[in-house]
């Protein structure tokens, strides 16, 4: 469940992490003390989809709000490779938000698509080299309200050999209305078929959170919220 499993591992107020700016420019960090806390945290775990050889359909979630409709153009989160992982691109999907969670019906998907897998430049002291992911939506436009966010790498895994796989960083940052939450169900279409776990239940820190960013621009149209 958690990657990786080094025996060394020792495996809401709202913040203003929402920015809009003179040229209208869009972005939400979850990520409070960047890069410190992905440099820090030593909490990582396999968010990823695999249909062959071994099936998997783990997929991370965290909120964020938009007080005005927003375009966004980016979509980034923050993991390190275990092994060397054959990663076929990522998995996006927003779904309603509903105050505490846990995340409602799906708004908007991207499944399969091409992810820029990148060193960072950033050094964990656990993990070593930090990888930022980044896919980039089409036409995603959201009205203002409160959403939850869901991503993975989509890649092969092959639990039968060595452990090839990219795991998700946290950040102790707590940004949002809700918990972090897991779902170990989602299939590649965004149909949920299991429950929703919040992330407090299986990690060593309550205040954890998923390391990820947004990107994008304020659009004109009435901020009516999106619930």
């Amino acid at each position: 469940m958690k990657m990786p499993t080094f025996a060394s591992l020792c495996l809401g107020l709202l913040l203003p992490a929402a920015t809009r700016t003179a040229d209208r420019t869009f972005f939400w960090d979850n990520v409070d003390r960047f890069p410190d806390d992905v440099a820090q945290t030593n909490e990582a775990w396999s968010a990823v989809r695999s249909e062959l050889p071994d099936q998997s359909y783990r997929i991370a979630a965290d909120d964020f709000e938009l007080l005005l409709p927003t375009m966004i153009t980016q979509i980034i989160f923050y993991g390190v490779d275990v092994g060397t992982p054959n990663i076929l691109g990522g998995d996006w999907y927003i779904f309603e938000g509903g105050g505490s969670g846990p995340p409602g019906a799906l708004v908007a998907k991207g499944s399969g698509v091409p992810m820029s897998h990148q060193d960072s430049g950033i050094v964990n002291s656990y993990f070593g080299t930090v990888y930022k992911n980044v896919m980039r939506p089409h036409d995603l436009i959201l009205p203002a309200g409160h959403y939850f966010l869901a991503f993975r790498t989509y890649q092969t895994v092959d639990y039968s050999g060595p452990k090839n796989n990219h795991a998700a960083l946290t950040t102790r940052t707590a940004i949002g209305r809700s918990r972090a939450w897991w779902n170990f169900d989602v299939l590649a279409n965004g149909s949920v078929t299991g429950p929703w776990i919040p992330m407090d239940n299986f990690n060593l820190w309550p205040d954890n959170e998923w390391a990820f960013r947004l990107r994008g621009r304020i659009v004109p149209g009435p901020p009516q919220a999106h619930r």
